[in-house]
């Protein structure tokens, strides 16, 4: 065993191996159903029975505040609420980072956030855990890639890494259930050709697109992952970024501007940045290019012996449900919002040209194998994940 977060987890729990439930509908060449609806099914040996009311704790990032990103888990914690006996209640102040250790811990019931975004303490833990919830460059799309997760090992691959090399709780369960729609390629006050690209200017991206972007074109600067909030970004874009969110290189008069930034989806930038006025900035393209697929994907965490088994039957078909729907309403209403930023915003909606895409993906090509040799973990993860969708890993047929 590796580095071992918890060293008492070589006890005996009352925990079952995961077996994954299959239903009709076919998807991505595993003979299985969208990934929405399998779960791990564990046995009645699980947590102790209860019948009374009682109240459970859930931290997450994302919610109770009302935005895009809270909606999804809003609806999850309504459905668990109507399908059991259990009243959530929202961690406070948050675990943020720290909430996957937290419920691993006991110290919370439940937990919500992006995988990538928890923090195990553990950097080749972490490198792995960027797998999972993060845009990976020219990957599968959604649908595929949460079939992956639940029919094409994901999920299985996770559990043993995190319980039989780090020491995790046998009863952790870690499942996606809030799925966006695919992620775009932002806003952007210049085109995005390969002539600029080349030159180099300041931008916003994040995960393994921004190591593919600084590869392909090292002329290239980004604000970092700090510098990359919703603040920063709208900031950036009216010049006003300064400080240690700028790189040196940056740096007019103490600070910076943004050229382009990609954050989430259609929905999500227009609610959370376009609002703020940056299209009187000079924004003025959209690009809808979702080269960094699949999209944000948020993770549920909890412990199967800490709840009964109806609870826990509640749990899942909540959690169901809510990958299915989060991700057809999220769609349906990002189709609304590319209309509300080409309409409302005057926006123009461009797609990535062709030569800045083959130097992207040749860049992402590299970065992933180096990370590979670097980390054995995240090699059989990513191994597991193009071998499931080797005729997805294109972007030509991921984009579709």
């Amino acid at each position: 065993m590796r580095n071992n977060i918890n060293s008492k987890n070589s006890t005996k729990d009352n925990c079952s191996n995961p077996i994954f439930r299959r239903e009709a509908l076919r998807l991505c060449g595993f003979g299985a159903v969208a990934a929405a609806g399998m779960l791990p099914v564990t046995s009645s040996s699980a947590g102790p029975r209860r019948t009374a009311p009682r109240t459970v704790v859930l931290d997450s990032r994302f919610a109770p505040l009302p935005n895009t990103l809270g909606e999804g888990v809003q609806e999850f914690v309504d459905a668990l609420q109507r399908r059991s006996r259990l009243k959530v209640s929202y961690a406070s102040p948050s675990f943020g980072t720290g909430i996957l250790n937290a419920v691993n811990a006991g110290q919370i019931d439940m937990g919500i956030d992006i995988l990538v975004l928890q923090k195990s303490g553990i950097p080749a833990l972490d490198d792995v855990l960027r797998l999972y919830g993060e845009s990976i460059p020219f990957g599968p799309n959604v649908e595929c890639y949460l079939e992956w997760l639940t029919h094409g090992g994901g999920l299985d691959l996770l559990k043993h890494i995190m319980v039989h090399e780090y020491g995790y709780h046998r009863c952790l369960e870690v499942v996606p259930v809030v799925a966006n729609a695919a992620q775009s390629a932002g806003m952007s006050k210049i085109d995005l050709t390969k002539e600029n690209y080349s030159t180099g200017f300041l931008m916003r991206t994040f995960g393994f697109g921004q190591q593919a972007m600084q590869r392909a074109y090292p002329q290239m600067s980004f604000i970092g992952a700090v510098g990359g909030s919703v603040a920063n970004i709208i900031a950036g874009f009216k010049g006003e970024l300064s400080g240690d969110n700028c790189p040196e290189d940056g740096l007019i008069f103490g600070t910076c501007e943004l050229q382009a930034a990609e954050f989430v989806t259609p929905c999500i930038d227009s609610n959370l940045i376009y609002s703020a006025g940056i299209a009187a900035t000079g924004v003025q393209y959209y690009y809808t290019t979702p080269w960094q697929s699949p999209a944000t994907i948020s993770f549920l965490f909890y412990r199967t012996d800490r709840f009964s088994p109806s609870e826990l039957a509640a749990i899942r078909s909540s959690q169901i449900a809510n990958v299915r729907d989060s991700r057809q309403r999220l769609q349906k209403k990002n189709s609304a919002c590319l209309r509300d930023l080409r309409v409302v915003y005057g926006q123009e909606l461009r797609q990535l040209p062709d030569d800045v895409l083959a130097d992207l993906e040749n860049g992402s090509h590299e970065i992933l194998q180096e990370e590979s040799a670097d980390n054995e973990d995240f090699a059989k993860v990513l191994n597991s994940l193009q071998k499931g969708f080797s005729s997805e890993w294109h972007f030509d047929k991921a984009r579709r």
